[in-house]
């Protein structure tokens, strides 16, 4: 899952570079109200919902308003284009049956991300219903 989770988050390079950024120059205050642990999305099945973080006092960090060389930025290895999701419409398919795809921008590779999933189900009428596709390990 760790491979999963690495190629669908390459994109966050640069936020990664920012959060460290802001830890080495801020201060703890300052750094728990810009990049809380948590937040109202965090919210417990029971339990109280985490405190939102405090506001720190007024004074700025030392950075505040002061030019400085920017660090030139990561040039990106790959070219983001969005989705190759589509539609057919039962019209204009071989089976007679609308088709619909998607997927999640992943890369071809061993061992793969994905495993062919077939669930049979049989009604209390005696049909059976399949499910067949793709799941995640």
């Amino acid at each position: 899952m760790y491979a999963l989770s690495s190629a669908l988050q390459q994109n966050q390079t640069p936020r990664l570079y920012a959060r460290g950024w802001f830890a080495r120059h801020t201060q703890t205050e300052q750094l728990a109200f810009l990049m809380p642990d948590t937040s109202e999305w965090d919210t417990p099945l029971t339990g109280t919902p985490p405190a939102p973080p405090v506001a720190p006092d007024a004074t700025p960090p030392v950075w505040w308003g002061q030019s400085s060389d920017r660090a030139p930025l990561l040039p990106s290895e790959h070219t983001y284009v969005g989705s190759n999701g589509w539609v057919v419409d039962s019209q204009h398919s071989e089976s007679g049956h609308a088709m619909l795809a998607n997927d999640m921008h992943l890369e071809l590779m061993l061992p793969n991300y994905w495993y062919l999933a077939k669930i049979t189900y049989c009604t209390d009428k005696g049909e059976n219903i399949t499910l067949a596709g793709l799941t995640l390990p």
